[in-house]
């Protein structure tokens, strides 16, 4: 039998299961009924995926079947790698399944899906014996599939192989954070802000030097580099000469598309989505003496706040907007506001990582990602930016594409 107390598995974040689940499980692994590692993930990924939606509640309910759906083990696991181990879960009566598959089931966003799903539940019969009120729990430190694993391991490589071929100028970073806080003090900031900042930005910089580059794939691709703040991403940009290929107006983009995915039509829908993809739709919002940033940042307040939040914001969108404002507000039901940013999150991840990253990173070419943003050498300069434009093509994004490349702190703007 396998040592429990002390059996690690490649750490991410923590899965929380009843130990009596987890010793079922390395039973398993064991005797070699799980006879590989990538097996294994996958198990822990289907128990982890079956029980997130009663975790926090004690397991109280954890005799109640819940809807499964099958698309979302192809989607995270593969169209055929998650049989094997959802077979192992059912034949060893882990998990259990009642009678015949739905032909279809529904998001939480209210999105039906033509896929099949079972209901399923953990075998009860495994914890009853201390009672829900009594059943000990322990942490498995994976969430991710195999498959999702195996992304994660090829970014950290990519990133790595891309971020050595930078020189970081140590010494001017850290006395443009002197600089940066000289100025924050004699704006008249308070102290404590500008106590945390320093600290903020002094750490960032020295996990870079230390090496420690934590890059990890999400919905989105993080790293202490891209994560920098701006004033100090910028620099190293500069040190380096490197291009930044990104979608003016990404946010208010990616709704004009979502529009047209939807089919959405109205007078007011193609006035907007004319007024991204062709103008710029934040200086649509510049009356009254506010600037383009500050335009911006109400656009962001009325998109992704709560529909009964910002009224007067909200009543002047509408007199230019109300169809779309309608179609935003569409997506915060049940008291869940942040179901269209995560929305947004998502698409901006399909377009920029499963689309573009994907291309990018099988070319062998070196290159970073930021949200809505490639950053790249001017060597790959042409590579990259027809790349983003044949992606964009494909799935009909008409988003404006704006490239940069910094030099000699002088900033060149090609659209």
């Amino acid at each position: 039998m396998a040592n429990k107390a002390t059996y690690k598995l490649r750490k991410n974040r923590a899965v929380r299961l009843p130990i009596q689940v987890i010793e079922k499980v390395l039973d398993l692994k064991e005797n070699k009924i799980i006879k590989s590692d990538a097996t294994l993930d996958n198990v822990w990924y289907i128990l982890y995926a079956l029980t997130s939606g009663y975790r926090k509640e004690g397991y109280e309910n954890y005799n109640l079947y819940r809807p499964f759906p099958v698309a979302r083990l192809k989607k995270m696991i593969g169209d055929n790698a998650y049989k094997m181990p959802l077979k192992i879960l059912l034949d060893n009566s882990i998990i259990q399944r009642e009678g015949e598959a739905y032909p279809s089931f529904t998001t939480p966003r209210g999105e039906i899906v033509p896929s099949k799903c079972y209901l399923t539940r953990i075998n009860p019969d495994l914890l009853k014996s201390l009672g829900s009120k009594n059943i000990e729990f322990s942490y498995v430190e994976r969430i991710h599939s195999h498959k999702e694993f195996l992304k994660q391991q090829n970014y950290a490589k990519q990133f790595k192989k891309s971020f050595d071929t930078l020189e970081i100028p140590f010494m001017k970073l850290y006395r443009a954070i002197d600089e940066h806080l000289i100025k924050l003090e004699n704006d008249g900031v308070c102290d404590v802000k500008i106590r945390y900042i320093e600290d903020s930005y002094r750490e960032a910089v020295y996990r870079l030097q230390i090496g420690e580059t934590n890059a990890i794939r999400k919905i989105r691709l993080y790293s202490n580099f891209t994560n920098l703040p701006n004033l100090l991403f910028k620099i190293i940009k500069e040190h380096n000469g490197l291009f930044e290929s990104d979608v003016k107006s990404s946010q208010p983009a990616l709704i004009a598309h979502l529009m047209e995915q939807n089919k959405v039509v109205a007078e007011d829908v193609i006035e907007f989505q004319k007024a991204v993809y062709e103008d710029d739709i934040y200086m649509k919002f510049t009356r009254g003496g506010l600037s383009r940033d500050e335009a911006k940042r109400r656009i962001f307040r009325i998109a992704f706040s709560k529909p009964e939040s910002y009224p007067r914001e909200k009543r002047e969108f509408a007199e230019l907007f109300p169809n779309v404002l309608a179609f935003i507000d569409s997506y915060k039901t049940k008291g869940d506001h942040g179901a269209f940013a995560r929305l947004m999150q998502a698409m901006e991840s399909k377009i920029f990582i499963d689309g573009i990253y994907e291309t990018l990173f099988k070319m062998n070419i070196t290159f970073f990602t930021k949200h809505d943003s490639v950053i790249y050498f001017e060597k790959d300069a042409e590579v990259v930016q027809k790349v983003i434009q044949e992606h964009f093509d494909k799935i009909g994004f008409k988003g404006q594409l704006k490239h940069e490349i910094v030099l000699e702190r002088a900033l060149k703007v090609m659209y």
